[in-house]
């Protein structure tokens, strides 16, 4: 990956995903090795499904 796309993959869940998954299986990583990697994953999924309720919220017929 190009130096200078390397910072905006830090903010894509997938860089995350795609990590914990090499660790696991090339360096055969467990929990605490990956912990990390798991905890942002699910600091994403919490933050997309606020964003989701809210925009959901504001377009809900109600």
């Amino acid at each position: 990956m190009p130096n200078w796309l390397q910072p905006v993959a830090k903010i894509m869940p997938l860089y995350y995903g795609a990590d914990a998954m090499s660790g696991v299986i090339t360096r055969g990583s467990g929990w605490n090795s990956v912990g990390m990697q798991i905890s942002v994953l699910i600091i994403f999924a919490i933050l997309f499904l606020l964003l989701n309720s809210i925009t959901l919220r504001r377009f809900r017929q109600v």
